[in-house]
């Protein structure tokens, strides 16, 4: 696949490029700052949940790690092992593979789980929050009602004669 700078090369040497090549590597100029820009509201909003130092949880709860060979892998929470697959990666480890590990180079899915962790601190200030507002409402009920109704129930709540000699 030609860059940018191929193109260029080949614009200097006066070796024609097509029309076709041209939108081809506009369109991956397009692609790469669209996804830098994804990139950037997703670390915007980890920076504002407090979640760089979670490990990072995707969108079905698949935890992430580094293969051997480099890649990241998925494992379902139920099916992870440190032993076995290395440690969890946090956000920021996430982040880091996003920008610097070429085989990850603008992922969508690890731009959202970037984007979508929320940090232990946020959820505790949340949870505080409820309490906090359950412990301050109030209910009360007022019910009028006439002597006379009061009377009746009061007389249908005792036992007549019958009922205590059956007992």
């Amino acid at each position: 696949m030609e860059t940018v700078a191929d193109l260029e090369y080949k614009q200097s040497m006066g070796i024609p490029v097509s029309s076709k090549t041209v939108r081809r590597v506009e369109a991956q100029i397009n692609r790469v700052v669209q996804q830098s820009k994804y990139l950037q509201d997703a670390e915007s909003r980890a920076e504002k949940n407090d979640a760089f130092g979670e490990i990072a949880v995707g969108n079905r709860g698949e935890l992430f790690t580094v293969g051997e060979s480099g890649d990241i892998k998925k494992i379902s929470i139920g099916d992870y092992n440190v032993e076995k697959h290395g440690p969890a990666l946090t956000i920021n480890e996430l982040i880091e593979q996003r920008k610097f590990n070429p085989t990850q180079a603008y992922d969508p899915t690890l731009t959202t789980v970037i984007g979508n962790n929320i940090g232990m601190s946020k959820i505790s200030e949340y949870i505080q929050k409820i309490v906090a507002s359950v412990g301050s409402s109030e209910n009360s009920t007022e019910a009028y009602t006439d002597l006379a109704g009061i009377v009746g129930r009061e007389a249908a709540k005792r036992p007549t004669q019958e009922q205590l000699q059956t007992l």
